[in-house]
Protein backbone atom coordinates (compact mmCIF):
# COMPACT_ATOMS: atom_id res chain seq x y z
CA UNK A 1 0.00 0.00 0.00
CA UNK A 2 2.74 2.36 -0.42
CA UNK A 3 1.95 3.69 -3.59
CA UNK A 4 -1.56 4.02 -2.36
CA UNK A 5 0.00 6.62 0.10
CA UNK A 6 2.52 8.11 -2.58
CA UNK A 7 -0.32 9.24 -4.63
CA UNK A 8 -2.38 10.33 -1.76
CA UNK A 9 1.14 12.08 -0.80
CA UNK A 10 1.03 13.85 -4.26
CA UNK A 11 -2.52 14.62 -4.44
CA UNK A 12 -2.40 16.72 -1.19
CA UNK A 13 0.74 18.01 -2.17
CA UNK A 14 -0.95 19.20 -5.61
CA UNK A 15 -3.90 20.34 -3.73
CA UNK A 16 -1.66 22.50 -1.71
CA UNK A 17 0.37 23.97 -4.37
CA UNK A 18 -3.00 24.84 -5.86
CA UNK A 19 -4.50 27.06 -2.75
CA UNK A 20 -0.68 29.11 -3.13
CA UNK A 21 -1.56 29.98 -6.74
CA UNK A 22 -1.76 33.44 -6.99
CA UNK A 23 -4.95 33.22 -9.47
CA UNK A 24 -6.68 30.87 -7.06
CA UNK A 25 -5.98 32.84 -4.34
CA UNK A 26 -7.41 35.90 -5.63
CA UNK A 27 -10.71 34.39 -6.88
CA UNK A 28 -11.01 33.23 -3.10
CA UNK A 29 -10.54 36.69 -1.82
CA UNK A 30 -13.23 38.24 -4.47
CA UNK A 31 -15.52 35.27 -3.89
CA UNK A 32 -15.89 34.52 -0.30
CA UNK A 33 -19.47 33.41 0.35
CA UNK A 34 -18.63 30.79 -2.51
CA UNK A 35 -15.25 29.76 -1.00
CA UNK A 36 -16.78 29.64 2.28
CA UNK A 37 -19.84 27.45 1.06
CA UNK A 38 -17.33 24.97 -1.04
CA UNK A 39 -15.10 24.88 2.10
CA UNK A 40 -17.83 23.51 4.09
CA UNK A 41 -18.98 21.33 1.07
CA UNK A 42 -15.47 19.47 1.15
CA UNK A 43 -14.90 19.39 4.86
CA UNK A 44 -14.14 15.89 5.98
CA UNK A 45 -14.57 16.31 9.83
CA UNK A 46 -18.54 16.04 9.82
CA UNK A 47 -21.06 14.61 8.15
CA UNK A 48 -22.64 17.75 6.39
CA UNK A 49 -19.17 18.26 4.58
CA UNK A 50 -17.72 15.94 2.58
CA UNK A 51 -19.84 13.21 2.97
CA UNK A 52 -23.26 14.64 2.54
CA UNK A 53 -21.79 16.25 -0.83
CA UNK A 54 -20.82 12.88 -2.18
CA UNK A 55 -23.79 11.12 -1.20
CA UNK A 56 -26.04 13.18 -2.22
CA UNK A 57 -24.60 14.45 -5.93
CA UNK A 58 -24.17 10.41 -6.15
CA UNK A 59 -27.68 10.12 -5.06
CA UNK A 60 -28.93 12.65 -7.53
CA UNK A 61 -26.95 11.72 -10.44
CA UNK A 62 -28.40 7.46 -9.79
CA UNK A 63 -31.88 9.15 -9.89
CA UNK A 64 -31.71 10.48 -12.69
CA UNK A 65 -29.82 7.38 -14.82
CA UNK A 66 -33.27 5.59 -13.19
CA UNK A 67 -35.59 7.96 -14.56
CA UNK A 68 -34.06 7.94 -17.77
CA UNK A 69 -33.96 4.18 -17.82
CA UNK A 70 -37.44 4.36 -16.75
CA UNK A 71 -38.20 7.06 -20.16
CA UNK A 72 -36.40 4.37 -22.24
CA UNK A 73 -38.70 1.72 -21.19
CA UNK A 74 -41.96 3.84 -21.59
CA UNK A 75 -40.81 4.94 -25.38
CA UNK A 76 -39.66 1.41 -26.51
CA UNK A 77 -35.87 2.76 -26.55
CA UNK A 78 -33.24 0.83 -27.87
CA UNK A 79 -32.44 -1.05 -24.34
CA UNK A 80 -36.03 -2.90 -24.46
CA UNK A 81 -35.27 -4.07 -28.23
CA UNK A 82 -32.09 -5.14 -27.14
CA UNK A 83 -34.39 -7.21 -23.68
CA UNK A 84 -35.94 -9.61 -26.03
CA UNK A 85 -33.14 -10.51 -27.87
CA UNK A 86 -31.07 -10.88 -25.36
CA UNK A 87 -33.46 -13.22 -23.45
CA UNK A 88 -33.80 -15.09 -26.95
CA UNK A 89 -30.39 -15.43 -27.10
CA UNK A 90 -29.34 -17.25 -23.81
CA UNK A 91 -32.05 -19.91 -24.63
CA UNK A 92 -29.57 -20.96 -26.63
CA UNK A 93 -27.49 -21.70 -23.95
CA UNK A 94 -29.68 -23.14 -21.32
CA UNK A 95 -29.23 -26.74 -19.99
CA UNK A 96 -29.93 -28.51 -16.80
CA UNK A 97 -26.73 -28.16 -15.55
CA UNK A 98 -26.78 -24.42 -15.72
CA UNK A 99 -30.34 -23.95 -14.96
CA UNK A 100 -29.38 -25.88 -11.77
CA UNK A 101 -26.29 -23.36 -10.58
CA UNK A 102 -28.17 -19.81 -11.05
CA UNK A 103 -31.48 -21.27 -9.37
CA UNK A 104 -29.23 -21.57 -6.11
CA UNK A 105 -27.72 -18.25 -7.44
CA UNK A 106 -31.29 -16.52 -7.63
CA UNK A 107 -32.28 -17.76 -4.00
CA UNK A 108 -29.58 -14.72 -2.43
CA UNK A 109 -32.11 -12.46 -3.46
CA UNK A 110 -35.41 -14.76 -2.53
CA UNK A 111 -37.62 -13.07 0.49
CA UNK A 112 -36.67 -15.82 2.83
CA UNK A 113 -32.75 -15.48 2.49
CA UNK A 114 -32.87 -12.02 2.79
CA UNK A 115 -35.35 -11.52 5.54
CA UNK A 116 -33.10 -14.35 7.09
CA UNK A 117 -29.72 -12.56 6.97
CA UNK A 118 -30.88 -9.16 7.92
CA UNK A 119 -32.02 -10.60 11.30
CA UNK A 120 -28.63 -12.39 11.53
CA UNK A 121 -27.15 -9.18 10.47
CA UNK A 122 -28.74 -7.36 12.70
CA UNK A 123 -28.21 -9.61 15.37
CA UNK A 124 -24.39 -8.84 14.44
CA UNK A 125 -24.42 -5.55 14.58
CA UNK A 126 -25.85 -5.74 18.44
CA UNK A 127 -23.18 -8.20 19.49
CA UNK A 128 -20.10 -5.68 18.33
CA UNK A 129 -21.98 -2.63 19.60
CA UNK A 130 -22.82 -1.48 16.24
CA UNK A 131 -26.55 -0.86 16.55
CA UNK A 132 -26.33 2.76 14.99
CA UNK A 133 -26.21 0.48 11.09
CA UNK A 134 -29.10 -1.10 12.08
CA UNK A 135 -31.91 1.84 11.01
CA UNK A 136 -29.95 2.10 7.88
CA UNK A 137 -29.55 -1.11 7.20
CA UNK A 138 -33.44 -1.90 7.42
CA UNK A 139 -34.24 0.85 5.69
CA UNK A 140 -31.93 0.43 3.04
CA UNK A 141 -34.08 -3.18 2.29
CA UNK A 142 -37.46 -1.79 3.36
CA UNK A 143 -37.24 0.79 1.13
CA UNK A 144 -35.91 -1.08 -1.95
CA UNK A 145 -38.25 -3.64 -1.48
CA UNK A 146 -40.96 -1.59 -1.01
CA UNK A 147 -40.90 0.63 -3.82
CA UNK A 148 -39.73 -2.26 -6.04
CA UNK A 149 -43.33 -3.93 -5.71
CA UNK A 150 -45.00 -0.58 -6.04
CA UNK A 151 -43.19 -0.23 -9.57
CA UNK A 152 -44.45 -3.34 -10.58
CA UNK A 153 -47.53 -2.60 -9.99
CA UNK A 154 -47.54 0.94 -11.87
CA UNK A 155 -45.66 -0.03 -14.71
CA UNK A 156 -47.31 -3.54 -15.46
CA UNK A 157 -44.99 -5.07 -17.43
CA UNK A 158 -45.16 -9.21 -18.88
CA UNK A 159 -42.48 -11.19 -18.06
CA UNK A 160 -40.40 -12.67 -21.06
CA UNK A 161 -42.05 -15.70 -23.21
CA UNK A 162 -39.62 -18.01 -22.32
CA UNK A 163 -39.18 -18.40 -18.69
CA UNK A 164 -37.55 -21.69 -16.79
CA UNK A 165 -40.50 -21.18 -14.24
CA UNK A 166 -43.68 -18.93 -13.49
CA UNK A 167 -43.08 -16.06 -11.65
CA UNK A 168 -46.90 -14.41 -10.80
CA UNK A 169 -46.25 -11.05 -10.20
CA UNK A 170 -45.17 -7.96 -12.88
CA UNK A 171 -41.45 -8.18 -14.27
CA UNK A 172 -40.20 -3.95 -14.33
CA UNK A 173 -38.09 -3.71 -12.47
CA UNK A 174 -36.31 -7.15 -10.66
CA UNK A 175 -37.06 -6.84 -7.13
CA UNK A 176 -33.88 -9.57 -6.89
CA UNK A 177 -32.02 -7.00 -8.42
CA UNK A 178 -32.85 -4.22 -5.96
CA UNK A 179 -32.49 -5.89 -2.84
CA UNK A 180 -29.29 -7.56 -3.63
CA UNK A 181 -27.70 -4.25 -4.44
CA UNK A 182 -29.69 -2.53 -1.09
CA UNK A 183 -28.79 -5.35 1.44
CA UNK A 184 -25.24 -6.67 -0.21
CA UNK A 185 -24.17 -3.30 -0.63
CA UNK A 186 -24.95 -2.55 2.91
CA UNK A 187 -23.20 -5.57 4.31
CA UNK A 188 -20.02 -4.28 2.10
CA UNK A 189 -20.13 -0.84 3.24
CA UNK A 190 -20.02 -2.33 7.21
CA UNK A 191 -17.29 -4.45 6.62
CA UNK A 192 -15.39 -1.50 4.25
CA UNK A 193 -16.00 0.84 7.00
CA UNK A 194 -14.62 -1.61 9.78
CA UNK A 195 -11.63 -2.68 7.92
CA UNK A 196 -8.45 -0.88 8.25
CA UNK A 197 -5.97 -2.88 5.40
CA UNK A 198 -7.11 -1.70 1.74
CA UNK A 199 -6.38 -4.79 -0.02
CA UNK A 200 -9.44 -6.62 2.60
CA UNK A 201 -11.14 -3.20 1.04
CA UNK A 202 -10.45 -4.04 -2.42
CA UNK A 203 -11.52 -7.81 -1.85
CA UNK A 204 -14.86 -6.59 0.23
CA UNK A 205 -16.16 -4.29 -2.69
CA UNK A 206 -15.36 -6.99 -5.71
CA UNK A 207 -16.90 -9.62 -3.59
CA UNK A 208 -20.36 -7.60 -3.13
CA UNK A 209 -20.09 -6.97 -7.05
CA UNK A 210 -19.75 -10.13 -7.97
CA UNK A 211 -22.48 -11.66 -5.88
CA UNK A 212 -24.61 -8.59 -7.12
CA UNK A 213 -23.75 -9.19 -10.68
CA UNK A 214 -24.33 -13.16 -10.12
CA UNK A 215 -27.92 -12.80 -8.89
CA UNK A 216 -29.11 -10.14 -11.50
CA UNK A 217 -27.40 -12.15 -14.33
CA UNK A 218 -29.31 -15.57 -12.79
CA UNK A 219 -32.60 -13.77 -13.36
CA UNK A 220 -31.85 -13.27 -16.89
CA UNK A 221 -30.47 -16.28 -17.64
CA UNK A 222 -33.61 -17.84 -16.00
CA UNK A 223 -36.05 -15.88 -18.49
CA UNK A 224 -38.03 -14.18 -15.66
CA UNK A 225 -36.94 -10.57 -16.03
CA UNK A 226 -35.43 -8.43 -18.90
CA UNK A 227 -32.01 -7.01 -18.96
CA UNK A 228 -33.70 -3.49 -18.20
CA UNK A 229 -35.94 -5.15 -15.17
CA UNK A 230 -32.51 -6.59 -13.54
CA UNK A 231 -30.77 -2.90 -14.61
CA UNK A 232 -33.86 -0.28 -12.91
CA UNK A 233 -33.60 -2.84 -10.05
CA UNK A 234 -29.78 -2.12 -9.29
CA UNK A 235 -30.51 1.35 -9.85
CA UNK A 236 -33.50 1.73 -7.38
CA UNK A 237 -31.64 -0.81 -5.02
CA UNK A 238 -28.78 1.92 -4.86
CA UNK A 239 -30.61 4.60 -4.22
CA UNK A 240 -32.01 3.37 -1.24
CA UNK A 241 -28.21 2.06 -0.18
CA UNK A 242 -27.35 5.58 -0.24
CA UNK A 243 -30.62 6.76 1.43
CA UNK A 244 -29.25 3.99 4.09
CA UNK A 245 -26.07 4.85 4.14
CA UNK A 246 -26.21 8.38 4.81
CA UNK A 247 -28.62 8.04 7.61
CA UNK A 248 -26.22 5.72 9.43
CA UNK A 249 -23.04 8.11 8.47
CA UNK A 250 -25.46 11.38 9.93
CA UNK A 251 -26.23 8.96 13.03
CA UNK A 252 -22.43 8.02 13.22
CA UNK A 253 -21.29 11.24 12.91
CA UNK A 254 -23.43 12.50 15.95
CA UNK A 255 -21.88 9.99 18.23
CA UNK A 256 -18.48 10.00 17.43
CA UNK A 257 -17.97 6.72 19.59
CA UNK A 258 -19.30 4.14 16.96
CA UNK A 259 -16.90 5.32 14.05
CA UNK A 260 -14.01 3.63 15.27
CA UNK A 261 -13.36 0.07 14.19
CA UNK A 262 -14.18 -2.87 15.39
CA UNK A 263 -12.62 -3.40 19.07
CA UNK A 264 -9.25 -5.54 18.76
CA UNK A 265 -10.00 -7.47 21.88
CA UNK A 266 -13.25 -9.22 21.45
CA UNK A 267 -14.50 -11.46 23.57
CA UNK A 268 -14.42 -15.20 22.51
CA UNK A 269 -18.39 -15.52 22.96
CA UNK A 270 -19.06 -12.90 21.05
CA UNK A 271 -16.88 -14.75 18.15
CA UNK A 272 -18.33 -18.05 18.57
CA UNK A 273 -21.91 -16.47 18.52
CA UNK A 274 -20.92 -14.79 15.48
CA UNK A 275 -19.82 -17.94 13.45
CA UNK A 276 -22.69 -19.92 14.67
CA UNK A 277 -24.85 -16.91 13.55
CA UNK A 278 -23.12 -17.32 9.89
CA UNK A 279 -23.55 -21.07 10.03
CA UNK A 280 -26.71 -21.33 10.80
CA UNK A 281 -27.39 -19.11 8.09
CA UNK A 282 -25.43 -20.56 6.01
CA UNK A 283 -27.29 -23.68 6.83
CA UNK A 284 -30.72 -22.10 5.95
CA UNK A 285 -29.73 -21.32 2.71
CA UNK A 286 -28.35 -24.76 1.57
CA UNK A 287 -32.03 -25.99 2.48
CA UNK A 288 -33.72 -23.10 1.12
CA UNK A 289 -31.86 -24.05 -1.93
CA UNK A 290 -32.04 -27.47 -2.44
CA UNK A 291 -35.60 -27.70 -1.48
CA UNK A 292 -36.20 -24.54 -4.44
CA UNK A 293 -38.12 -26.60 -7.41
CA UNK A 294 -40.38 -23.80 -8.78
CA UNK A 295 -43.21 -24.77 -11.02
CA UNK A 296 -42.01 -24.92 -14.59
CA UNK A 297 -43.19 -22.75 -17.47
CA UNK A 298 -44.99 -23.87 -20.40
CA UNK A 299 -43.78 -23.08 -24.22
CA UNK A 300 -45.68 -20.31 -25.65
CA UNK A 301 -47.31 -21.17 -28.64
CA UNK A 302 -48.58 -18.68 -31.48
CA UNK A 303 -51.49 -19.53 -33.89
CA UNK A 304 -49.81 -20.18 -37.31
CA UNK A 305 -51.27 -17.95 -39.91
CA UNK A 306 -52.31 -19.45 -43.20
CA UNK A 307 -50.85 -17.80 -47.15
CA UNK A 308 -53.10 -18.15 -49.68
CA UNK A 309 -50.80 -17.17 -52.64
CA UNK A 310 -47.51 -18.46 -51.49
CA UNK A 311 -45.25 -17.38 -54.73
CA UNK A 312 -47.15 -13.52 -54.34
CA UNK A 313 -45.42 -14.10 -51.07
CA UNK A 314 -42.60 -11.43 -51.00
CA UNK A 315 -44.60 -8.82 -52.45
CA UNK A 316 -47.25 -9.17 -49.52
CA UNK A 317 -44.67 -9.90 -46.53
CA UNK A 318 -45.43 -8.25 -43.55
CA UNK A 319 -42.75 -9.24 -41.29
CA UNK A 320 -39.02 -7.57 -41.13
CA UNK A 321 -36.88 -7.92 -44.43
CA UNK A 322 -33.64 -7.55 -42.93
CA UNK A 323 -31.56 -10.25 -40.39
CA UNK A 324 -30.96 -8.02 -36.67
CA UNK A 325 -28.22 -7.18 -34.68
CA UNK A 326 -28.78 -7.17 -30.80
CA UNK A 327 -29.63 -3.75 -30.59
CA UNK A 328 -32.11 -4.63 -33.74
CA UNK A 329 -29.61 -2.90 -36.09
CA UNK A 330 -30.47 -3.67 -39.77
CA UNK A 331 -27.90 -6.46 -41.63
CA UNK A 332 -28.43 -8.65 -44.76
CA UNK A 333 -31.91 -8.78 -45.96
CA UNK A 334 -33.60 -12.11 -46.36
CA UNK A 335 -32.57 -14.44 -49.41
CA UNK A 336 -34.30 -17.49 -48.93
CA UNK A 337 -38.38 -18.55 -48.71
CA UNK A 338 -38.44 -21.81 -48.24
CA UNK A 339 -41.24 -24.14 -47.32
CA UNK A 340 -41.23 -27.67 -46.07
CA UNK A 341 -43.69 -29.79 -44.57
CA UNK A 342 -42.04 -30.22 -41.53
CA UNK A 343 -38.29 -29.97 -40.00
CA UNK A 344 -37.12 -33.00 -40.18
CA UNK A 345 -37.90 -32.32 -44.28
CA UNK A 346 -36.20 -29.25 -44.76
CA UNK A 347 -32.94 -30.88 -42.80
CA UNK A 348 -32.96 -33.59 -45.02
CA UNK A 349 -33.25 -31.59 -48.22
CA UNK A 350 -30.39 -29.64 -46.97
CA UNK A 351 -28.18 -32.36 -45.89
CA UNK A 352 -28.85 -33.83 -49.56
CA UNK A 353 -27.63 -30.84 -51.29
CA UNK A 354 -24.28 -30.96 -49.04
CA UNK A 355 -25.15 -28.45 -45.91
CA UNK A 356 -25.18 -30.09 -42.99
CA UNK A 357 -27.02 -28.99 -39.62
CA UNK A 358 -24.62 -27.25 -37.44
CA UNK A 359 -24.49 -28.32 -33.48
CA UNK A 360 -25.76 -26.41 -31.50
CA UNK A 361 -23.48 -23.95 -28.97
CA UNK A 362 -22.66 -25.53 -25.73
CA UNK A 363 -19.64 -26.47 -23.82
CA UNK A 364 -18.83 -29.40 -25.78
CA UNK A 365 -19.11 -27.97 -29.34
CA UNK A 366 -17.07 -24.80 -28.52
CA UNK A 367 -14.13 -26.48 -27.18
CA UNK A 368 -14.28 -28.58 -30.67
CA UNK A 369 -14.37 -25.57 -32.69
CA UNK A 370 -11.51 -23.93 -30.63
CA UNK A 371 -9.62 -27.01 -30.88
CA UNK A 372 -10.55 -27.01 -34.45
CA UNK A 373 -9.70 -23.79 -35.46
CA UNK A 374 -6.21 -24.18 -33.42
CA UNK A 375 -5.35 -27.44 -34.87
CA UNK A 376 -6.49 -26.60 -37.94
CA UNK A 377 -8.75 -29.92 -38.56
CA UNK A 378 -12.38 -30.41 -40.22
CA UNK A 379 -15.05 -29.31 -38.09
CA UNK A 380 -17.95 -29.57 -40.73
CA UNK A 381 -20.67 -28.90 -38.10
CA UNK A 382 -19.03 -26.26 -35.77
CA UNK A 383 -21.89 -23.97 -34.20
CA UNK A 384 -23.11 -21.02 -35.71
CA UNK A 385 -22.51 -17.19 -34.20
CA UNK A 386 -26.40 -16.38 -33.64
CA UNK A 387 -28.15 -14.08 -35.40
CA UNK A 388 -31.62 -12.53 -35.38
CA UNK A 389 -34.92 -11.85 -37.05
CA UNK A 390 -37.68 -10.64 -35.94
CA UNK A 391 -36.30 -10.75 -32.53
CA UNK A 392 -35.45 -14.37 -32.49
CA UNK A 393 -31.89 -16.40 -33.10
CA UNK A 394 -31.71 -18.38 -36.14
CA UNK A 395 -33.63 -21.51 -35.64
CA UNK A 396 -31.56 -23.87 -38.24
CA UNK A 397 -28.01 -23.09 -38.70
CA UNK A 398 -26.29 -24.98 -41.86
CA UNK A 399 -23.03 -25.17 -43.04
CA UNK A 400 -20.94 -26.85 -46.22
CA UNK A 401 -17.35 -27.33 -45.88
CA UNK A 402 -15.05 -25.09 -48.69
CA UNK A 403 -11.74 -26.69 -50.13
CA UNK A 404 -9.92 -25.48 -47.29
CA UNK A 405 -12.33 -28.33 -44.99
CA UNK A 406 -11.43 -25.72 -41.88
CA UNK A 407 -13.95 -24.14 -39.12
CA UNK A 408 -11.75 -20.86 -40.54
CA UNK A 409 -13.81 -20.88 -44.18
CA UNK A 410 -17.27 -22.79 -44.80
CA UNK A 411 -20.27 -21.62 -46.63
CA UNK A 412 -23.41 -20.81 -44.20
CA UNK A 413 -26.60 -20.30 -43.75
CA UNK A 414 -29.35 -19.32 -41.41
CA UNK A 415 -32.37 -19.70 -41.26
CA UNK A 416 -35.78 -18.89 -39.16
CA UNK A 417 -38.79 -21.24 -38.68
CA UNK A 418 -42.00 -19.09 -38.98
CA UNK A 419 -45.51 -19.00 -38.10
CA UNK A 420 -46.81 -18.73 -41.86
CA UNK A 421 -48.43 -21.76 -43.29
CA UNK A 422 -49.32 -22.38 -47.04
CA UNK A 423 -52.69 -23.68 -47.39
CA UNK A 424 -51.46 -27.38 -47.96
CA UNK A 425 -49.81 -27.02 -44.59
CA UNK A 426 -46.48 -26.27 -45.19
CA UNK A 427 -44.35 -24.40 -42.73
CA UNK A 428 -41.97 -21.06 -44.19
CA UNK A 429 -38.48 -20.83 -43.38
CA UNK A 430 -37.07 -17.38 -43.93
CA UNK A 431 -33.01 -17.54 -44.43
CA UNK A 432 -29.96 -15.89 -44.96
CA UNK A 433 -26.69 -17.18 -46.64
CA UNK A 434 -22.72 -15.79 -46.66
CA UNK A 435 -19.34 -17.16 -47.59
CA UNK A 436 -16.88 -17.53 -43.54
CA UNK A 437 -13.72 -16.19 -44.94
CA UNK A 438 -11.40 -16.41 -41.23
CA UNK A 439 -11.83 -16.15 -37.79
CA UNK A 440 -12.54 -12.48 -36.15
CA UNK A 441 -11.52 -11.90 -32.56
CA UNK A 442 -11.56 -15.58 -31.64
CA UNK A 443 -15.46 -16.03 -31.48
CA UNK A 444 -16.78 -15.02 -35.19
CA UNK A 445 -16.33 -15.03 -38.46
CA UNK A 446 -15.72 -12.67 -40.72
CA UNK A 447 -17.77 -12.56 -44.19
CA UNK A 448 -17.07 -12.21 -48.03
CA UNK A 449 -18.71 -8.89 -49.00
CA UNK A 450 -20.54 -11.18 -51.77
CA UNK A 451 -23.78 -12.65 -50.28
CA UNK A 452 -25.48 -13.12 -53.35
CA UNK A 453 -23.06 -15.63 -54.83
CA UNK A 454 -23.42 -17.87 -51.62
CA UNK A 455 -27.75 -17.43 -52.04
CA UNK A 456 -27.09 -18.65 -55.89
CA UNK A 457 -24.52 -21.69 -54.25
CA UNK A 458 -27.41 -22.75 -51.85
CA UNK A 459 -29.61 -22.66 -54.78
CA UNK A 460 -28.37 -24.35 -57.45
CA UNK A 461 -26.92 -27.22 -54.49
CA UNK A 462 -31.16 -27.40 -53.71
CA UNK A 463 -31.34 -27.76 -57.62
CA UNK A 464 -28.88 -30.19 -57.96
CA UNK A 465 -30.04 -32.71 -55.37
CA UNK A 466 -33.48 -32.47 -56.73
CA UNK A 467 -35.21 -31.54 -54.24
CA UNK A 468 -36.90 -28.07 -55.55
CA UNK A 469 -41.02 -28.74 -56.88
CA UNK A 470 -41.01 -25.15 -57.78
CA UNK A 471 -39.09 -21.69 -57.34
CA UNK A 472 -39.55 -18.12 -58.10
CA UNK A 473 -37.00 -15.37 -57.84
CA UNK A 474 -37.70 -11.60 -57.13
CA UNK A 475 -36.58 -8.65 -56.39
CA UNK A 476 -37.31 -8.16 -52.52
CA UNK A 477 -35.76 -5.27 -51.07
CA UNK A 478 -33.89 -2.63 -53.27
CA UNK A 479 -30.05 -3.38 -53.64
CA UNK A 480 -28.50 -3.17 -50.62
CA UNK A 481 -24.31 -1.74 -49.23
CA UNK A 482 -24.20 -2.61 -45.74
CA UNK A 483 -22.65 -3.82 -42.59
CA UNK A 484 -23.25 -6.90 -40.31
CA UNK A 485 -23.10 -6.76 -36.35
CA UNK A 486 -19.22 -7.34 -36.62
CA UNK A 487 -18.67 -4.57 -39.07
CA UNK A 488 -17.86 -7.22 -42.18
CA UNK A 489 -19.39 -5.03 -45.55
CA UNK A 490 -21.81 -6.57 -47.79
CA UNK A 491 -23.75 -5.75 -50.54
CA UNK A 492 -26.94 -7.71 -52.97
CA UNK A 493 -28.74 -7.05 -55.72
CA UNK A 494 -32.46 -7.45 -53.11
CA UNK A 495 -33.35 -10.63 -54.91
CA UNK A 496 -35.43 -13.23 -52.81
CA UNK A 497 -35.65 -16.98 -54.19
CA UNK A 498 -39.22 -19.10 -53.15
CA UNK A 499 -38.55 -22.09 -52.81
CA UNK A 500 -41.39 -24.92 -52.89
CA UNK A 501 -39.13 -28.28 -51.71
CA UNK A 502 -40.82 -31.77 -52.33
Amino acid sequence: MKFYRFLKSIGLSVWQGLLKNEYIAGFISRHEKTASFLKRRSNRQTFWGLSATLLGLTFLYVLFIFLGLIEDFITSAPIVAIDERLNNLLLLFRSDYYINIFLWITNLGRAQIIVSLMIILSLIFWLFKKKTYLIGAWLSLIGSSSLSALSKLAFHRDRPLFPVYTETNFSFPSGHATVAVAVFGFIAYFLFKNTKRIIFRIFIILGALLVIAAVGFSRIYLGVHYLSDVLAGYLLGLLWLILGISLTEWQLDRQESEKSLIVKVINYKIKIATVILLLLELGFFIYTAANYHPVKSALATTSPVIINSILNLPTNFNLPKYSETIVARQQEPLSFMILSRDDQTFIGAMAKAGWLLADPINDESLRQVYKAAIFKFSYPRAPMTPSFWNGETHTFGFEKSTAENSVRQRNHARFWKTNLKSEDGKIIYVGTASLDTNLKWGVTHKIAPDIDTERERLFQDLQAAQKVQDFKKEIFVKPTLGKNFTGDEFFTDGNIYVIILK
